[in-house]
C-alpha cells in the first residue's frame, strides 16, 4: 500500500525544541550596526536533513522561524525605514556582505549545499550561493522587489539581480522584459550595480520571486 509523499515547499513544521544565537555586526554609511540573529536549531537541523533541490526558488520560498523574523527581519525593516529609498537597497547589501564570513562549500563540508535563509542566518561560513538566497529573501521581504540568480558556471559563482526602480547603469539588464540591476553579495567592496564578473560571462538566469 503506497502513498504519495507530499512535500510542501513554503512551509515548515512547527518544531521549537532548540533555539541559537550568534552576533552580526556591519557598518554602512559611517554607522555601525549590531544584531543579535536568533533562529530555531531545531527547524535548521530539519532544514539539513531536507532532500537538497536543485538552485531556485525552493531555497526562498519557505518561511522562517519566528525568532528569526524578530530578531533579523524586523529591526532590519526598521533601520531601512530610517533611510531615504535609494540607500534602502545598498544598506541591506552590505549587511549581507559583512555579516557572513565566506567559505567554499568544499572547504566546509566536502561537497556543494545550498542553504535556505534560516541556515544561512545560523551558519559560521557561507558561500555565494548562501549569500545571495539570503539577499533575495531580503529584498523581497523588506522592500518587496523580485531577483533573479545570476549563475556563472565556468566561474563557479552566483550573484543576483535585483528589479530595483531607479537604478540603471552599465551592470543593468532586461530579463523577460523586466529592468534589473547586479547585486554581488560575495565580495565586500561591490556597491549596487556593480558585478564582480562581466554580465556577458553569465551562463544561466533564475528566477526566485
Amino acid at each position: 500500500n503506497r502513498k504519495a509523499l507530499f512535500f510542501n515547499a513554503s512551509k515548515s513544521p512547527k518544531i521549537g525544541a532548540r533555539s541559537s544565537r550568534r552576533k552580526l555586526a556591519f557598518e554602512y554609511g559611517g554607522k555601525y550596526y549590531h544584531l543579535e540573529a536568533r533562529t530555531n536549531q531545531s527547524l535548521v537541523d530539519y532544514l539539513d536533513d531536507l532532500p537538497r533541490l536543485s538552485l531556485g526558488t525552493g531555497y526562498v520560498r519557505r518561511e522562517i522561524s519566528t525568532q528569526a523574523q524578530e530578531s533579523i527581519i524586523e529591526p532590519l525593516k526598521n533601520y531601512a525605514s530610517e533611510l531615504n529609498p535609494n540607500q534602502r537597497a545598498p544598506f541591506l547589501l552590505k549587511f549581507v556582505q559583512q555579516a557572513f564570513r565566506y567559505k567554499t562549500d568544499f572547504e566546509n563540508y566536502g561537497y556543494e549545499k545550498y542553504n535556505y535563509p534560516e541556515e544561512t542566518l545560523n551558519a559560521s561560513f557561507v558561500d555565494c550561493e548562501d549569500k545571495s538566497l539570503l539577499l533575495a529573501f531580503l529584498y523581497k521581504e523588506i522592500l518587496n522587489v523580485s531577483s533573479v540568480l545570476l549563475v556563472f558556471h565556468e566561474k563557479k559563482h552566483v550573484s543576483l539581480g535585483v528589479a530595483l526602480p531607479g537604478y540603471n547603469n552599465a551592470y543593468s539588464f532586461k530579463y523577460q522584459g523586466e529592468n534589473y540591476v547586479s547585486c554581488e553579495p560575495t565580495g565586500v567592496n561591490y556597491p549596487v550595480g556593480r558585478s564582480a564578473i562581466a554580465l556577458a560571462e553569465v551562463d544561466e538566469v533564475i528566477r526566485l520571486y
